[in-house]
Formats: C-alpha cells, sequence, structure tokens
C-alpha cells in the first residue's frame, strides 16, 4: 500500500501503485499492478483479494490489477528456481504498518471451499462460474457483508504482534493506526483459499503499510518492535 505520488528514492516502485505482490521477484507477475488505481492520501480505498492455493488476484478500487499471479515463498528467494518450494497452504492474515498514519474499515473475509477452489485454480482466470450455469459471477466489492459466506472481522479477530499499544487502536468501526512503531497485526486464525476485503486510506503523504495475504506462523516469532516479518506478502 503506497502513496504512488510520493518520492522513490531508492526505486521501491511506489510509483507503480498499490496492491501488487511486492514480495515477488523482480520482473514476476504480479510483483508490480497493471496500473495506478489509488486514490489520493486522506480518501478511501477499497481492495478486493482472491488468494486460491498459491495464485493471487487483486482489484483496486473495482480496477483489475493482478491477474492470478503466483505468490512466491519470500523465505527461498535466496536459493536457486529449482530448489524454491511452494507457500504452505494455510497462513494469517496481517496489516502491517511502516512508518506512515493509516486507517483501515470494512474488513470482510470469505473462505473458499475445495470445490470452488478447485474450479477456479483450473480456470485460472478469477471469474467464477456457478456449478451449472454458464453465467460468470461478477467480482464487484461487498462491504456490508450480506453476501453468503461473508464474514466481518472486528477487534476480536486480530492480535498485534510487536507494536506498542496505541499503535493500532479501533475507534468504532476504523481501525486507527499511528504508524509507529514499523510492525504488524495479525488475524488469531489462518485462512487457505480465500476472497479479502479490505478499505484503507492514507492519514498523511507519502505512506507505506500493507496487508499480507499469506505469512508464516514461524516468521512472526519473537519479531521485535520496528521489524516486518521476513517471509510473506
Amino acid at each position: 500500500i503506497w502513496d504512488p505520488a510520493s518520492p522513490d528514492p531508492d526505486g521501491s516502485g511506489n510509483d507503480k501503485g498499490s496492491g501488487g505482490l511486492w514480495n515477488n521477484s523482480v520482473g514476476a507477475p504480479g510483483r508490480h499492478p497493471f496500473m495506478v488505481a489509488d486514490r489520493t492520501p486522506g480518501q478511501w480505498n477499497q481492495f478486493r483479494i482472491l488468494m486460491v492455493v498459491d495464485r493471487v488476484s487483486v482489484w483496486l478500487n473495482d480496477q483489475f490489477i493482478v491477474d492470478h499471479a503466483v505468490l512466491e515463498n519470500y523465505s527461498d528467494r535466496k536459493l536457486p528456481p529449482g530448489q524454491r518450494r511452494p507457500i504452505p497452504e494455510q497462513g494469517p492474515i496481517q496489516l502491517q504498518t511502516h512508518g506512515g498514519e493509516v486507517q483501515w474499515r470494512n474488513l470482510f473475509i470469505r473462505e473458499i471451499d475445495g470445490e470452488e477452489a478447485s474450479r477456479i485454480h483450473v480456470q485460472n482466470t478469477g471469474v467464477l462460474l456457478q456449478a451449472g450455469s454458464e453465467t460468470p459471477l461478477q467480482f464487484k466489492a461487498v462491504i456490508d457483508g450480506t453476501e453468503p459466506g461473508w464474514v466481518c472481522l472486528g477487534p476480536a479477530d486480530f492480535t498485534d504482534v510487536n507494536c506498542f499499544e496505541d499503535t493500532w487502536v479501533w475507534q468504532g468501526d476504523v481501525l486507527h493506526c499511528t504508524g509507529q512503531p514499523i510492525g504488524v497485526m495479525r488475524t488469531n486464525r489462518q485462512y487457505t483459499n480465500f476472497e479479502y476485503m479490505v478499505e484503507w486510506r492514507h492519514m498523511q503523504f507519502g505512506g507505506n503499510s500493507g496487508t499480507f495475504v499469506w505469512v508464516p506462523e514461524a516468521s512472526l516469532q519473537n519479531l521485535q518492535p520496528g521489524q516486518l516479518p521476513r517471509a510473506g506478502i
């Protein structure tokens, strides 16, 4: 989650926009989104993320920006390509702050069963077909949780990992993050195949935050304030 208009002296790629699988290898599909779909800091943005097996599709503000890209195993990034393992099949979802004040709201998740996951994976597109129908289900972001299977995530669903007591604070239905120190919070549950929807907005220019759609438990152990996990994306 970037502010695409902010300076990029390190060549991190924030000018490419938010929503890419940033820990993928340079040049790999999905590392950068197809387009910049971000709104100006202070305005709400909306992600919808589909993760099936090791493939991820992303919509930002109803724009399709990552197309069923393989999520690389960041833990094995230094190994030769032939020795890299696929990601483990499940893990918690995580919210990240990298120093910028940011807010989150309307966090929803829908777990996907094996039959639907197989169908999506075989199609390799991100367009769902209802069983016995040729009518595609449209990926229109839902923010009220009324569609079947969607669950709203709130304070009871998250645990702070390595931030201060006041870094992450729920203010009504909005999760406010001060951005200090750099760190993460995670869902209590682990997920395998899922759709995940969240709205977010930068509260200052030059913001840098993120959401991990998968992270291994081991990378969260003994994580100190000011550190980010060395695996996951």
